[in-house]
């Protein structure tokens, strides 16, 4: 997998922006491709779905990157914790 330090540096090199955006600019480009997640499954093309998927995670690496945050072993943490939470049924606000 290609790690957040590699889009992060790409996204520099091919000039996408000039300095690191903002907090509110990355939440904007965020939203942005959940909207085109969401329109893509609308439409049922499953190949722009996993396109605009890709390119949103890769939104979200790329923030990390800039703010110092280690995706992967925040993803772990929470994912231990995911792992110790009791199960939940549709009675009491599960999905």
């Amino acid at each position: 997998m290609v790690s957040q330090k590699e889009i992060h540096v790409l996204r520099l090199r091919k000039e996408e922006y000039d300095r690191n955006p903002t907090i509110p600019e990355f939440i904007c480009s965020i939203h942005s491709g959940i909207s085109a997640i969401l329109n893509a499954w609308c439409c049922t093309d499953m190949e722009s779905f996993g396109e605009a998927l890709a390119h949103t995670v890769m939104l979200i690496m790329d923030m990390s990157e800039c703010l110092q945050i280690d995706l992967e072993q925040a993803i772990e943490k929470r994912h231990l914790i995911n792992q110790g939470r009791p199960y939940r049924d549709e009675d009491n606000g599960g999905m």
